[in-house]
């Protein structure tokens, strides 16, 4: 394999046959560094809070401000850390990749448009088989503790908060998110074919590298994420009625009988 030369770039040609959609000295956009880029994060910040303030005023339940804020926190640690791990992966394989005309943002573009379709579904399998696991090895403390969205132990106005619950929670997501972006950068190392299609979709703010910067950080994620918080909060809060676990359910059938 070769890289290739001036005459190839100014063509349209890639190395190992790749096309290349950036013109030759035309300026990468950085995912990291200087201002404009620092400015973009924060802005980012506040898409995300919008858009949880928006599921939650649309919302129709019993779930109170303060359980959906513990929720919501689990999510927004949860992307605030794929967030850090896609701008990483944007900045390596941007430096790493044969697609060397790939710059960072459009790197940082699909590890998001992944994360938030394909990743959504490796997030939910990965979680129900979890409960499958604690439900069948019959561990009723362990399934009290990890039943997502639980909190709380007893009931009426002498409930009280478990913290312990929480955390239990938090940081079995994050293995969770972490686990499915492992699965996404597989997936991208395996086919590069998605980020040449993005690459090549945002083409159009070649030589413009803010405005590219402004679509992938937040005219893209205010998107994409709206839809991913959407549907991970379907499965993250507590489910209602609850499933009673395998094993109670066991031992009530073989109970002997006293009537």
């Amino acid at each position: 394999a070769r890289a290739p030369d001036a005459a190839e770039q100014m063509a349209g040609v890639g190395a190992w046959g790749r096309p290349a959609y950036r013109s030759l000295g035309a300026e990468p956009c950085h995912v990291w560094g200087g201002a404009f880029a620092l400015s973009m994060q924060a802005c980012l910040f506040l898409v995300v809070v919008v858009a949880l303030v928006w599921v939650k005023v649309r919302e129709h339940g019993s779930r109170t401000w303060f359980e959906f804020g513990l929720d919501t926190s689990k999510q927004m640690i949860g992307s605030g850390w794929m967030h850090i791990a896609n701008m990483l992966c944007a900045m390596i394989f941007a430096s790493t990749s044969v697609d060397a005309v790939i710059d960072e943002c459009s790197w940082y573009a699909t590890n998001l448009i992944l994360d938030t379709t394909l990743g959504v579904f490796v997030e939910w399998a990965l979680l129900t088989a979890l409960a499958q696991v604690v439900r069948h090895c019959c561990a009723r403390r362990a399934a009290d503790i990890m039943e997502t969205g639980s909190y709380w132990t007893g009931s009426g106005p002498s409930r009280q908060f478990r913290f312990g619950n929480y955390a239990c929670q938090l940081v079995t997501w994050l293995a969770i998110v972490t686990l499915m972006k492992l699965c996404v950068v597989l997936a991208m190392r395996t086919d590069t074919s998605p980020a040449v299609a993005i690459d090549a979709a945002l083409s159009i703010f070649e030589g413009s590298p803010r405005r590219k910067l402004f679509v992938c950080m937040i005219c893209i994620p205010g998107v994409m994420n709206v839809v991913q918080f959407v549907v991970t909060d379907r499965f993250i809060k507590k489910s209602t009625p609850r499933e009673p676990p395998f094993c109670d359910v066991e031992r009530e059938l073989n109970a002997p009988s006293h009537g």
